[in-house]
């Protein structure tokens, strides 16, 4: 479950990175779809390490 959480934590980082490059380029609703999916993965990810893997 720890290689799952750490994914989703990865994930969504990487979609934050991205948000901002594609921000940078002028997508706007591309970077606020990236931005809030990559917070919810990054949450999602952190909520599980929590709850399964600290026990």
């Amino acid at each position: 479950m720890k290689i799952i959480a750490k994914s989703f934590e990865a994930f969504g980082i990487a979609a934050l990175m991205i948000a901002l490059v594609v921000g940078v380029r002028g997508d706007q609703w591309g970077e606020y779809y990236l931005f809030i999916g990559g917070i919810i993965s990054f949450l999602s990810g952190w909520g599980l390490e929590k709850i399964f893997v600290k026990k």
